[in-house]
Protein backbone atom coordinates (compact mmCIF):
# COMPACT_ATOMS: atom_id res chain seq x y z
CA UNK A 1 0.00 0.00 0.00
CA UNK A 2 1.06 3.53 -0.07
CA UNK A 3 2.96 5.16 2.60
CA UNK A 4 2.32 8.88 3.52
CA UNK A 5 5.90 9.43 1.78
CA UNK A 6 4.94 8.55 -1.76
CA UNK A 7 3.24 11.81 -2.25
CA UNK A 8 4.40 14.69 -3.08
CA UNK A 9 5.35 17.28 -0.62
CA UNK A 10 2.95 20.63 -0.66
CA UNK A 11 5.16 23.44 -1.54
CA UNK A 12 3.95 26.61 0.91
CA UNK A 13 5.70 28.82 -1.41
CA UNK A 14 4.43 31.03 -3.52
CA UNK A 15 5.91 30.32 -7.14
CA UNK A 16 8.24 33.40 -7.40
CA UNK A 17 9.67 32.13 -4.47
CA UNK A 18 10.42 28.49 -6.25
CA UNK A 19 11.78 30.20 -9.43
CA UNK A 20 14.20 32.33 -7.70
CA UNK A 21 15.25 29.27 -5.33
CA UNK A 22 16.07 27.42 -8.62
CA UNK A 23 17.96 30.36 -10.73
CA UNK A 24 20.28 31.63 -7.90
CA UNK A 25 21.57 34.67 -9.91
CA UNK A 26 23.63 37.00 -8.20
CA UNK A 27 23.03 40.85 -8.95
CA UNK A 28 26.26 41.52 -10.72
CA UNK A 29 25.58 37.87 -12.66
CA UNK A 30 22.19 39.12 -14.23
CA UNK A 31 23.92 42.14 -15.04
CA UNK A 32 26.88 40.67 -16.67
CA UNK A 33 24.24 38.60 -18.59
CA UNK A 34 21.58 41.53 -19.75
CA UNK A 35 24.76 43.49 -20.90
CA UNK A 36 26.12 40.50 -22.76
CA UNK A 37 22.48 40.20 -24.25
CA UNK A 38 22.79 44.12 -24.73
CA UNK A 39 25.16 44.12 -26.71
CA UNK A 40 24.40 40.96 -28.58
CA UNK A 41 20.98 42.86 -29.92
CA UNK A 42 22.93 46.16 -30.95
CA UNK A 43 25.41 43.83 -32.27
CA UNK A 44 22.48 42.63 -34.44
CA UNK A 45 20.71 45.73 -35.43
CA UNK A 46 23.67 46.92 -36.46
CA UNK A 47 24.48 44.38 -38.94
CA UNK A 48 21.29 44.51 -39.96
CA UNK A 49 21.87 47.94 -41.01
CA UNK A 50 25.54 47.89 -42.18
CA UNK A 51 25.20 44.80 -44.27
CA UNK A 52 22.80 46.56 -46.85
CA UNK A 53 24.40 49.68 -46.51
CA UNK A 54 28.04 48.15 -47.69
CA UNK A 55 25.83 46.26 -50.47
CA UNK A 56 24.37 49.45 -51.75
CA UNK A 57 28.24 51.08 -51.79
CA UNK A 58 29.84 48.16 -53.26
CA UNK A 59 26.85 48.67 -56.28
CA UNK A 60 27.14 52.46 -56.34
CA UNK A 61 31.24 52.14 -56.83
CA UNK A 62 30.41 49.09 -59.25
CA UNK A 63 28.01 51.67 -61.17
CA UNK A 64 30.69 54.53 -61.08
CA UNK A 65 33.16 52.33 -62.62
CA UNK A 66 30.81 50.88 -65.23
CA UNK A 67 29.81 54.24 -65.85
CA UNK A 68 33.36 55.08 -66.58
CA UNK A 69 33.92 52.13 -69.08
CA UNK A 70 30.96 52.89 -71.20
CA UNK A 71 32.88 56.39 -71.55
CA UNK A 72 36.17 55.51 -72.99
CA UNK A 73 34.17 52.94 -75.16
CA UNK A 74 31.92 55.71 -76.43
CA UNK A 75 35.28 57.87 -77.27
CA UNK A 76 36.56 54.75 -78.89
CA UNK A 77 33.99 54.45 -81.15
CA UNK A 78 33.91 57.98 -81.82
CA UNK A 79 37.76 57.92 -82.88
CA UNK A 80 36.95 54.77 -84.78
CA UNK A 81 33.53 56.27 -86.71
CA UNK A 82 35.77 59.16 -87.49
CA UNK A 83 38.76 56.97 -88.76
CA UNK A 84 36.50 55.17 -91.00
CA UNK A 85 35.19 58.22 -92.58
CA UNK A 86 38.41 59.19 -93.35
CA UNK A 87 39.52 55.97 -94.70
CA UNK A 88 36.39 56.21 -96.88
CA UNK A 89 36.85 59.17 -98.74
CA UNK A 90 37.25 59.03 -102.13
CA UNK A 91 40.50 61.11 -102.53
CA UNK A 92 41.52 58.95 -99.74
CA UNK A 93 41.11 55.64 -101.26
CA UNK A 94 42.37 56.53 -104.64
CA UNK A 95 45.38 57.80 -102.87
CA UNK A 96 45.88 54.41 -101.46
CA UNK A 97 45.27 52.42 -104.55
CA UNK A 98 47.92 54.71 -106.50
CA UNK A 99 49.82 53.34 -103.57
CA UNK A 100 49.52 50.06 -104.08
CA UNK A 101 50.02 50.33 -107.61
CA UNK A 102 46.18 50.66 -109.07
CA UNK A 103 44.96 52.70 -111.56
CA UNK A 104 43.11 53.07 -114.63
CA UNK A 105 43.61 50.19 -117.39
CA UNK A 106 45.47 50.66 -120.17
CA UNK A 107 44.92 48.00 -122.12
CA UNK A 108 41.44 45.63 -122.58
CA UNK A 109 41.30 42.40 -123.86
CA UNK A 110 38.20 41.95 -125.38
CA UNK A 111 36.32 38.27 -126.00
CA UNK A 112 33.59 37.48 -128.40
CA UNK A 113 31.53 34.58 -127.10
CA UNK A 114 29.61 32.21 -129.53
CA UNK A 115 26.24 33.00 -130.28
CA UNK A 116 26.63 36.77 -129.45
CA UNK A 117 26.19 40.02 -131.45
CA UNK A 118 29.61 40.85 -133.01
CA UNK A 119 27.92 44.32 -133.48
CA UNK A 120 26.95 44.70 -129.31
CA UNK A 121 31.09 44.14 -128.49
CA UNK A 122 32.91 47.32 -127.82
CA UNK A 123 35.83 48.07 -130.39
CA UNK A 124 39.15 47.84 -128.68
CA UNK A 125 41.97 50.36 -128.13
CA UNK A 126 44.08 51.32 -131.06
CA UNK A 127 47.14 48.52 -131.23
CA UNK A 128 44.51 45.88 -129.75
CA UNK A 129 43.69 44.46 -132.64
CA UNK A 130 47.02 41.99 -133.32
CA UNK A 131 46.40 40.99 -129.76
CA UNK A 132 42.26 40.07 -130.46
CA UNK A 133 42.85 38.76 -133.49
CA UNK A 134 45.57 36.10 -132.37
CA UNK A 135 43.65 35.56 -129.46
CA UNK A 136 40.44 34.95 -131.00
CA UNK A 137 39.78 31.19 -131.28
CA UNK A 138 36.81 29.74 -133.41
CA UNK A 139 34.85 28.34 -130.32
CA UNK A 140 34.55 28.79 -127.25
CA UNK A 141 35.60 24.85 -126.81
CA UNK A 142 38.86 25.32 -128.85
CA UNK A 143 39.60 28.58 -126.64
CA UNK A 144 39.20 27.02 -123.38
CA UNK A 145 41.27 23.85 -124.64
CA UNK A 146 44.62 26.04 -125.21
CA UNK A 147 47.36 25.47 -123.14
CA UNK A 148 47.87 29.60 -122.69
CA UNK A 149 44.64 29.75 -120.77
CA UNK A 150 45.99 27.74 -117.89
CA UNK A 151 49.22 30.01 -117.86
CA UNK A 152 46.65 33.22 -117.72
CA UNK A 153 44.87 31.83 -115.21
CA UNK A 154 47.57 31.19 -112.84
CA UNK A 155 48.94 34.82 -113.70
CA UNK A 156 46.03 36.57 -112.56
CA UNK A 157 45.78 34.08 -109.28
CA UNK A 158 49.53 35.02 -108.26
CA UNK A 159 48.59 39.14 -109.10
CA UNK A 160 45.21 38.44 -107.33
CA UNK A 161 46.64 37.23 -104.23
CA UNK A 162 49.83 39.56 -104.72
CA UNK A 163 47.29 42.25 -104.71
CA UNK A 164 45.14 40.95 -101.33
CA UNK A 165 48.62 40.51 -99.69
CA UNK A 166 50.02 44.01 -99.65
CA UNK A 167 46.26 45.41 -99.35
CA UNK A 168 46.53 43.49 -96.17
CA UNK A 169 50.27 44.37 -95.09
CA UNK A 170 48.95 47.68 -96.28
CA UNK A 171 46.10 47.99 -93.32
CA UNK A 172 48.27 46.43 -90.91
CA UNK A 173 51.01 49.07 -91.14
CA UNK A 174 48.12 51.42 -90.22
Amino acid sequence: MLDSTALPKSHNQPPERRLIGRIALSSQTLQAVLIVLGIALVTFVLYLYVLPNSQIDAARVRIADLQLQKAVLERENAALLQEIARASNLATLEARAKALGMGPTTSAIYLSMPGQNPTAVSQPAAGQEDVIAEDKPATLTEWLQRDHLQERLRDLRWNVSQAVENIIQRFQSD
